[in-house]
């Protein structure tokens, strides 16, 4: 009778889920956050091993798969290591494109517009470096299939709004 690795071991496909889980995390998380999920990380990666050892030694089992998913339990436990101790020096995600948050009680919030331009900047015409209506590509100005292939200078400039933070679609 044949007999597959998770039907030996169900519980390592369902610590591999949660070290994958767990790799989305350190991306998503900063500081004692992201070290907490490297510690979930390598509790897994320990779990995984031990179950595998176990199933090794088994007489009725082949050693050699349960000793490859060990090396990649290894691997799991060193990367845990890494992120353990390294979890400051990473980047963390920006919150640029992220959602604002609440307006407070007071009403100034991450929303909460900019202050009215001084009189004298007013007065002297000079404008501010948020785009209006008019600056948005026109419809015409989007890019236009030729040879299956958009116009690169459109194509850039919509790019370049998006860096902006602009919304271009509006």
């Amino acid at each position: 009778m044949t007999q597959t690795g998770a039907s030996l071991v169900p519980a390592v496909p369902a610590l591999a889920l949660v070290a994958l889980a767990c790799a989305g995390g350190l991306i998503a998380t900063r500081g004692v956050a992201r070290r907490a999920v490297g510690v979930l990380l390598a509790v897994a990666g320990l779990g995984m091993a031990a179950l595998l050892v176990a199933a090794a030694v088994r007489p009725d089992v082949s050693a050699g798969w349960a000793i490859a998913a060990l090396a990649g339990a290894v691997v799991l436990i060193g990367a845990a290591g890494v992120a353990v101790r390294q979890a400051d020096r990473w980047p963390t995600m920006g919150g640029r494109y992220g959602r604002a948050a609440p307006h407070a009680a007071s009403g100034a919030g991450a929303n909460a517009p900019e202050p009215a331009q001084s009189d004298r900047s007013a007065q002297s015409g000079a404008q501010s470096d948020r785009p209006t209506e008019s600056d948005r590509p026109a419809v015409s100005d989007r890019p236009t299939e030729r040879d299956g292939r958009a116009h690169s200078d459109s194509e850039a400039a919509l790019w370049d709004a998006l860096d902006r933070g602009e919304d271009p679609t509006r």
